[in-house]
């Protein structure tokens, strides 16, 4: 990547911001910028506030346009990375086939390029993070949902609809809980946040002589989230560690299925739920060896993301310049 030009921009859109970092070529983010969740809920908000970032963040640094090789924008939804169209956002319902891409090159005759939030994150942690120099690797963010990418044979696999990865959408149960995509008993409907939470309170309710650590913090904090059940759970709580080994042998079943399909080298997870790290971590891993065919797990590594919240900027920068030296991702 020796003509990289020196600059570049990445964009994360997020549920609650927007999380914007100029990069350096060389792969160091020299300045942050964040728009909270208000700024954007309109499209046409959207163009303004980040306009104008860029813009400020260009001046600031005192930055030329022959400088700069390129911005990306990773948006959490069904995105055309191929036209740079917005098809639909979740929970945003104004941003319907909106073309980013193009408007962005118009208003700041800035290269712009866009694709779904968990492909750039998982493009962040291929190129810098976890997952540097593997060929064969799927990323997972545990949060609000559960999303996936795919890296095959040293390439972003994306499928020929460019929505290839869903794993939260592969069914746990056959008739379970019924999903916001349509379908019942999906993954994500039992490890993200919110089922992580009302299982820990179906448990209480039934069990709570298990959990009085759990309560306790609870009195404190008055917020049942994962990462104070994850705390509980750090402190012995018998009720969270069993949440959490629940959840990962939920994760570690459906991604067997996943690991017996595609025999990956590392698989990658990140996001807020992954922050319980080996509570959640070991049960995973035991139920994927204990269901996945010998061979397929031989060379496989599971592991935590390292990029953190970073990995969806550094993501959409690599995106954007790799691409625009017509490097096949």
């Amino acid at each position: 990547m020796n003509n990289v030009k020196k600059y570049s921009i990445g964009i994360d859109m997020g549920a609650t911001s927007i999380k914007m970092g100029l990069m350096s070529k060389d792969w160091n983010i020299l300045l942050r910028k964040t728009i909270p969740v208000e700024k954007y809920r309109l499209p046409d908000f959207f163009f303004k506030e980040v306009g104008e970032a860029v813009h400020a963040m260009l001046n600031e640094k005192n930055i030329k346009k022959d400088e700069f090789g390129g911005m990306g924008i990773g948006l959490p939804g069904c995105v055309d990375s191929v036209n740079g169209i917005v098809r639909d956002l979740t929970n945003m319902p104004y941003w319907h086939e909106v073309h980013i891409s193009e408007k962005f090159e118009k208003f700041l005759q800035i290269p712009t390029r866009i694709d779904n939030d968990v492909n750039m994150m998982t493009i962040g942690e291929w190129r810098h993070g976890a997952g540097n120099e593997c060929e064969d690797m799927i990323c997972i963010t545990l949060g609000t949902g559960v999303g996936g990418g795919l890296v095959l044979n040293g390439k972003m696999y994306r499928g020929v609809d460019l929505c290839a990865g869903e794993i939260g959408h592969i069914p746990l149960f056959y008739d379970g809980e019924q999903c916001n995509c349509g379908n019942r008993g999906c993954l994500e409907r039992y490890v993200g946040n919110a089922a992580i939470v009302r299982r820990t309170q179906e448990k209480l309710i039934l069990n709570p002589e298990k959990g009085t650590i759990l309560v306790d913090l609870l009195s404190a904090n008055n917020d049942l989230t994962p990462k104070l059940i994850s705390e509980a759970a750090g402190q012995g709580d018998e009720l969270s560690n069993e949440i959490f080994n629940e959840t990962g042998k939920y994760i570690g079943s459906v991604l067997s299925g996943v690991v017996n399909l595609l025999n990956p080298e590392r698989i990658v997870i990140g996001g807020g739920v992954a922050q319980a790290g080996e509570l959640l971590f070991k049960p995973i891993r035991e139920e994927v060896e204990k269901r996945a065919m010998p061979v397929a797990v031989a060379g496989l590594k599971i592991i935590p993301a390292k990029l953190g919240e970073d990995a969806g900027i550094y993501g959409a920068a690599t995106y954007a310049i790799e691409h625009f030296l017509h490097k096949e991702f």
